[in-house]
């Protein structure tokens, strides 16, 4: 998993990269990802445009967050969430034209993930949950009631 982080604890990780424990948790759990310093290394040498740079590293942290939730990431989302940004960073003239996500996409190397019908996005532990009260509930009714 981590390599070089092994000795520092969740809450160092999370001070150090700026992000929630509950996101340090996730990545030490996620097995897809083998240095978390890959993913937030403010050294990390991103081409962008000057004017625009920014904006990239935001969306792109933003991108890995969603994704490690199980957000589904259209392109049209990654318009709407590059003008917000844009627009906070009071970047003037910044247009999320299909073209620039098209860079975007293969400036960072993200690649198209295909999640077919309603897969991960029910947490096991909720649905467990959920029979188990349901059954607690069905008990209270006769057979032909149901």
């Amino acid at each position: 998993m981590l390599k070089k982080e092994k000795n520092k604890s969740q809450r160092e990780l999370a001070v150090e990269y700026n992000i929630s424990l509950g996101f340090v948790n996730k990545l030490l759990n996620t097995e897809e990802i083998d240095n978390i310093s890959e993913i937030f290394n403010e050294n990390k040498r991103i081409p962008t445009c000057s004017r625009t740079g920014g904006l990239d590293s935001i969306l792109y942290r933003w991108f890995v967050e969603s994704r490690l939730i199980n957000v589904t990431i259209t392109t049209d989302s990654l318009k709407t969430m590059a003008l917000e940004i844009a627009e906070k960073l009071n970047i003037k003239g910044f247009k999320a034209s299909s073209g620039w996500v098209c860079k975007f996409v293969k400036r960072n190397k993200l690649a198209s993930k295909r999640i077919n019908g309603e897969a991960g996005l029910v947490d096991p532990s909720i649905l467990n949950d959920f029979k188990a009260s349901l059954d607690s509930k069905l008990a209270e009714y006769e057979d032909i009631n149901i």
